[in-house]
């Protein structure tokens, strides 16, 4: 089970993949999820954008994790 799920929303104008055809790593959300795996808990991070995910994707993997908390 996963204690915590990190999510990067879905972005429908990514100004990243607009100039380098590309999408930037959340990486604010890489080292708060390295803080809380340091401390112990189980950590999943959602990057919508890379996964081309729309919020219904979002909300679907969320209710088969069943996190204790969602930061966004």
């Amino acid at each position: 089970m996963v204690d915590v799920v990190l999510i990067n929303p879905p972005d429908i104008h990514s100004k990243y993949e607009e100039f380098l055809g590309l999408t930037a790593p959340p990486l604010g959300l890489g080292y708060i999820a390295a803080v809380l795996e340091q401390e112990g808990y189980n950590v999943a991070i959602i990057d919508a954008p890379a996964l081309k995910l729309s919020f219904e994707d979002v909300q679907r993997r969320l209710e088969k994790m069943q996190p204790h908390v969602i930061g966004i």
